[in-house]
């Protein structure tokens, strides 16, 4: 099933496609006037539009009708990773983990971040083809870098349990075998780990420390084993 990605309407109004999106839809694909495609807008609504109008870099098209579409499970993640030193792990873990089902990215600069920039505008594309990609409704929100401490002072009521993965000497829980129900928040170091210090402060809000077994694992694979463990 070919998707596309665009901001959604109600039945009977008319959406725009343009962009990338519409250069593959109408140089690549060859789609014409009446044409009926699908789309998903990103808020768990699959929609069929047929296309009225053609321009030179993008399409109109006329909601046909609106199903609910790709909701997500009974468990879901929502991910504070630090930046990574490479780009091309780093775009992997956000399309990999949105294929999974993790419901946001908020990047967090830790101690031991390396300075890199964050194209906010090339993640957004990637988690854009990945629902499509992976069939999911929901398109994850990909937040802008914050320190670790300002995101630790927010409020974080919302969820169900918070936890943080650490590499160090604590006393630190396993993760359950079986991911319980709700939305969680979990928090993923930069390369050489979160300090004792940003720990010791994650505790202090309540936030448990866990362990993800007995191997050192890189910080794109501990992002998506814990994707793997909640969203289901």
């Amino acid at each position: 099933m070919q998707l596309f990605f665009v901001d959604g309407g109600g039945e009977g109004s008319e959406l725009e496609i343009s962009g990338d999106e519409a250069h593959h839809l109408l140089h690549v694909l060859r789609k014409k006037k009446g044409d009926v495609i699908q789309v998903l807008d990103g808020k768990g609504h699959k929609i069929q539009l047929k296309i009225i109008e053609i321009k030179a870099h993008s399409c109109r098209g006329r909601v046909l009708s609106i199903e609910v579409f790709g909701l997500p499970g009974k468990s879901v993640l929502h991910l504070a990773i630090s930046p990574l030193k490479s780009p091309d792990r780093m775009e992997w873990l956000i399309e990999k983990g949105t294929e999974l089902g993790v419901q946001s990215f908020q990047f967090i600069m830790c101690k031991h971040t390396f300075k890199v920039r964050v194209n906010l505008k090339r993640m957004e594309k990637i988690v854009q083809s990945a629902i499509k990609q992976s069939q999911r409704g929901i398109l994850p929100k990909v937040l802008p870098p914050v320190t670790f401490t300002e995101f630790l002072n927010k409020d974080h009521q919302e969820y169900a349990g918070k936890f943080i993965a650490y590499c160090g000497e604590w006393k630190k829980k396993p993760l359950p075998t079986l991911a319980p129900e709700g939305s969680f928040l979990g928090f993923v170091g930069p390369e050489g780990d979160f300090t004792e210090e940003e720990v010791f402060l994650a505790a202090g809000k309540g936030i448990e420390v866990i362990s993800l077994g007995n191997m050192t694992l890189r910080a794109e694979t501990a992002g998506i084993y814990l994707a793997s463990k909640f969203c289901v």
